[in-house]
């Protein structure tokens, strides 16, 4: 701690009244605690105590303005001001774990500080004064808890309207690729749907889920780079119009990796065409190195396209699409995770294993 005098001053009991801590105790009382108490000059800019080192002291704010400073990965971040009267620091006389905010000077400050070993002086030798002071304590606590409460309820509002809103954009996104595709109007929707039945059922975190969600939604945004002609063929493509369009999981995760909040739908995005068997595309991954969301949506995908009109052909029954699914188990479909849809199907009973 830079730019403060450490020298101990003498202190008046009737100093120590405007502190917010001392406030209603005696003449008496406040006279044996002056003694204990070093006063710090403090300049602007100072940074009384750093996050993450050592506390011996709690420290009360005479006169002047202290700012509350929270380190992220990158950088800190103000949390509170304090203010004439306040206390910081409290924590050092309680325990011995580093810091867990920094407190830095926004004026030129005067403050009274109270060491560790001085604090145990004052409860051996005046136990209810120190009494007092450990209840003071322990209310800025439950007042604290309770302020982080109601900032952690308003945080979780705010993801959620956050989150909200960015589920809303991703489904408008998500029908205006469909709409590009006439063959697969809805297709995103219903088969995020799928995925995340099959995802809940098999446990998976309410986050993956999440991931399974947006990534169905999205799976298909590639095609943006697919020229209409190619993507709107009637009949069979050729083999180079083929090559062309299997790059769309490429071109959709090179869109999207460099979107924080979409970052976790990515491998679903890229490898939502491999297969189990090794054969499928970009990476010709094979069995488990396939992520599991994009195996899920594999499955669900392919249901989907069997169980849809198209214009070439009608819709398969949902009976003959699951026998599609059991005939291609463990080549293009995870076996375990087909036999998992058909039970989140019902499916089960009616095509035994």
């Amino acid at each position: 701690m830079n730019s403060k005098n450490n020298i101990k001053s003498h202190i008046l009991a009737e100093d120590l009244s405007r502190i917010q801590m001392f406030q209603d105790m005696t003449n008496s009382e406040l006279e044996e605690i002056a003694p204990l108490l070093n006063k710090l000059d403090v300049s602007e800019g100072t940074y009384v105590i750093s996050e993450g080192e050592p506390g011996f002291s709690v420290f009360f704010i005479f006169s002047g303005v202290m700012q509350v400073l929270a380190r992220t990965s990158r950088t800190e971040h103000p949390v509170n001001i304090l203010r004439e009267g306040d206390f910081f620091g409290e924590m050092a006389v309680l325990d011995r774990l580093p810091r867990s905010a920094s407190i830095r000077a926004l004026s030129d400050s005067i403050l009274f500080e109270l060491g560790k070993d001085d604090f145990y002086v004052l409860f051996g030798k005046h136990p209810k004064i120190a009494q007092i002071i450990l209840e003071r304590f322990s209310e800025r606590m439950r007042q604290t808890m309770t302020d982080l409460e109601y900032q952690l309820e308003t945080l979780e509002t705010a993801n959620s309207e956050l989150l909200e809103t960015y589920d809303v954009t991703l489904e408008a996104l998500s029908k205006a690729l469909d709409l590009r595709d006439a063959d697969t109007d809805d297709h995103s929707h219903r088969v995020s749907d799928l995925a995340c039945r099959i995802a809940a059922y098999l446990g998976l975190s309410p986050k993956i889920i999440r991931s399974i969600k947006q990534g169905a939604m999205l799976h298909d945004v590639g095609k943006i780079g697919v020229p209409d002609a190619i993507l709107r063929k009637p009949g069979a493509l050729t083999e180079e119009e083929r090559a062309l369009m299997q790059n769309h999981p490429m071109w959709g995760y090179e869109m999207l990796k460099d979107i924080p909040f979409l970052s976790s739908v990515l491998p679903l995005i890229l490898y939502h065409h491999e297969k189990f068997d090794g054969s499928g595309y970009p990476e010709g991954l094979k069995g488990e190195k396939i992520p599991i969301e994009a195996r899920i949506f594999a499955i669900v995908d392919a249901y989907d396209a069997m169980t849809s009109d198209r214009p070439y052909r009608s819709r398969m029954s949902m009976l003959d699409a699951f026998k599609e699914l059991d005939r291609c188990a463990g080549t293009h479909f995870d076996p375990k995770l087909v036999k998992d849809f058909k039970k989140v199907m019902g499916y089960d009973t009616i095509l035994p294993d």
